[in-house]
């Protein structure tokens, strides 16, 4: 049995002819290893192993035809082993949070924090407008401070349930806003 020090998705969009790398995040796990959602920056020790295992499986699918989203997820233990342990050919998790925040900072998003968090329970059915309400104007993303609460997958609203990105400029504002109550 491995200790695991973090486990990391690494996303890469691929051409017949590129391998870009969009981001990677740390995946939030709970006990059982269900998924509740990724943060950002990472906080992997072994990014020169992480990046070549993950990009050597980008160039063996590209060259066999493989073009798209590629998420690939890996563990890194304590004693700095890296394991692969899944290969995602399509959007995953991590996919929308790296689209939106490199959409909202172009050319800053590396010096930002983000988590997106999924499964969050309002605990009672509510609209968009009370959650916004719930949550307060201090809360919501703001694009002048670039921090903020982002809510998605409002469809769930109607029970009691949504997904969100938190944006922060330090961790520690990441986190604040990451236990926000609903």
């Amino acid at each position: 049995m491995y200790e695991v020090l973090c486990s990391q998705n690494i996303q890469y969009l691929m051409s017949s002819d590129s391998i870009q790398e969009l981001g990677m995040t740390d995946q939030i796990l709970d006990d059982k290893l269900e998924h509740h959602g990724n943060t950002y920056p990472s906080s992997a020790t072994q990014l020169d192993k992480i990046k070549s295992y993950s990009h050597r499986i980008g160039e063996k699918l590209q060259s066999q035809g493989y073009k798209g989203l590629l998420g690939i997820d890996l563990i890194e233990t304590l004693d700095g082993n890296v394991f692969v342990v899944d290969i995602n050919g399509r959007a995953n998790a991590s996919s929308f949070g790296l689209n939106v925040i490199g959409k909202l900072f172009p050319d800053s998003y590396q010096q930002k924090h983000f988590k997106i968090l999924t499964h969050i329970n309002v605990g009672k059915k509510v609209t968009f407008a009370e959650l916004k309400e719930i949550l307060g104007k201090e809360t919501l993303f703001d694009k002048q401070t670039g921090q903020g609460f982002i809510p998605y997958n409002t469809g769930f609203l109607q029970w009691g349930k949504l997904s969100a990105i938190v944006i922060a400029n330090t961790q520690r504002e990441a986190n604040r806003l990451s236990f926000v109550r609903l």
